[in-house]
């Protein structure tokens, strides 16, 4: 898979002018909000992806991030809280491609 550097261009922080959202919203509470992932129409360029696909579909991701921030303490109840901040750098993205068995590969059917 190829990757992608998602580092924004002069033009593209010359252009942005809104502040992000505080936090994407949403009522899907199976993960964190932290573990979601917004690609922006500058973004799905930069992967070519040209057509959205469709709500439920799986993406094969493969990335690269840098470590920005870790933090550790412990509460009154010998509470352990760790947390490591990711940047991600650089990003492929792909649609799942159903594997296809032997004879498939071999003869297209």
């Amino acid at each position: 898979m190829k990757l992608v550097d998602m580092k924004r261009t002069p033009e593209e922080i010359k252009a942005q002018e809104k502040a992000y959202a505080e936090g994407p919203g949403g009522s899907d509470d199976q993960y964190p909000w932290s573990m979601k992932m917004t690609l922006g129409k500058e973004e799905l360029a930069k992967l070519g992806i040209t057509t959205l696909p469709e709500v439920g579909s799986e993406f094969h991701l493969e990335g690269i991030a840098t470590v920005v921030g870790v933090r550790q303490s412990q509460g009154e109840n010998d509470e352990d809280s760790r947390s490591v901040d990711l940047q991600i750098t650089q990003l492929g993205c792909e649609p799942k491609v159903e594997a296809k068995s032997a004879a498939q590969a071999m003869y297209g059917k």
